[in-house]
C-alpha cells in the first residue's frame, strides 16, 4: 500500500498535515466500528475488514510522516536547534502514545470479537436444543396422532367383526327357521295325504 491509497483510505488529499490524518481517522473508526454493524453479520465483516485497512493505512501514514519532519522539521533554524530536538522527542513520544493507544484499541477490539464470536456460538447453541426441543415435541405429537389412529382403526375392526358375527347369526337363525317352516309344511302335506 503507498502513500497515496493511504490517502485515499483516510478520505485525504495527499499531502495533508498530521492533525487532519489524525482527525479522518477518529471520524472513520467511529464510522466503520462493527459495534454498529451487530445486527448484521456480513455488515459486521465487512467493518471489520474497512477498520484493518483504516488501522494500517494510518500507521504507514504516521510512519511516512514521523520520517518527513525526521528529514525536513518545520521550523528548524540554526539558532535555535535545541528547541526543534525537543519538538522531536515530543513529537516522538506523542507517535509512541498513539502507538500504545492503537495497540490498545486492537486488543479491546480482538476481545470485543472473541466475546462476540462466543456470543455468536451460544446463540446458534441455544438456536439449536430450541429446533431440538421443538422437533422432539412435534415426533410425540405425530407418535400420539399415530396411536390414537391404530386405536380408531381397532375399534372400527372389532365393531366390523362384531357387525359381521350379528349378521351371520341372523342369517343361521333365518335359515333354520325357513327349514322349519319346510318340515312343519313336510309333516303338514303327509299328514294330510
Amino acid at each position: 500500500m503507498n502513500i497515496d491509497e493511504c490517502y485515499q483510505i483516510l478520505d485525504l488529499a495527499p499531502g495533508e498535515s498530521r492533525e487532519k490524518v489524525a482527525a479522518s481517522f477518529r471520524l472513520l473508526v467511529k464510522v466503520w466500528n462493527p459495534e454498529r454493524y451487530a445486527h448484521n453479520p456480513k455488515l459486521q465483516a465487512r467493518a471489520q475488514e474497512k477498520l484493518k485497512e483504516i488501522n494500517a493505512a494510518k500507521a504507514i501514514l504516521d510512519e511516512h510522516l514521523t520520517k518527513d519532519n525526521e528529514s525536513h522539521p518545520q521550523g528548524e533554524s540554526s539558532q535555535s536547534p535545541q528547541l526543534s530536538h525537543k519538538e522531536l522527542e515530543g513529537q516522538r513520544a506523542q507517535e509512541q502514545e498513539r502507538e500504545a493507544q492503537r495497540k490498545r484499541q486492537e486488543t479491546e477490539r480482538r476481545e470485543q470479537e472473541k466475546e462476540r464470536s462466543r456470543q455468536e456460538r451460544a446463540r446458534q447453541h441455544e438456536e439449536k436444543l430450541q429446533r431440538d426441543r421443538e422437533a422432539a415435541i412435534e415426533q410425540a405429537r405425530l407418535e400420539k396422532a399415530q396411536r390414537i389412529l391404530k386405536d380408531k382403526q381397532k375399534r372400527e375392526q372389532r365393531e366390523a367383526a362384531k357387525l359381521a358375527g350379528k349378521e351371520a347369526a341372523h342369517r343361521q337363525f333365518v335359515a333354520k327357521m325357513i327349514l322349519a317352516v319346510i318340515v312343519i309344511a313336510l309333516v303338514l302335506f303327509m299328514y294330510l295325504i
